[in-house]
């Protein structure tokens, strides 16, 4: 199992290059988070991806309750493109908080 670090820094190659990994959309990087989660049940990437979600429920929309972030990010996108900036614009900003 990989550290919480490592996986972030492999998003953040992934979002720095969608294209050459078959990324489009907001959709594609839940589904790595979905793999890193349950398949390899990775409790910390888990923990995180609950924090991200209620920080970007904080963002957003404090209305929102229980609200996954994927789900959020694709309501406040224009695009998919857009979904992905809008994704990590506020995984950033939430690691930096």
């Amino acid at each position: 199992m990989i550290t919480k670090q490592v996986f972030l820094n492999k998003i953040e190659n992934v979002l720095d290059s969608p294209g050459m990994y078959g990324i489009q959309k907001v959709e594609d990087i839940k589904l790595i988070f979905f793999s890193e989660i349950f398949l390899n049940r990775n409790i910390e990437i888990e923990e995180w991806s609950s924090k991200l979600s209620h920080f970007v429920i904080k963002e957003t929309n404090p209305t929102l309750e229980n609200a996954d972030w994927s789900k959020i990010i694709r309501f406040y996108s224009g695009s998919d493109a857009h979904s992905l900036e809008l994704f990590k614009e506020l995984s950033v900003k939430f690691e930096n908080s």
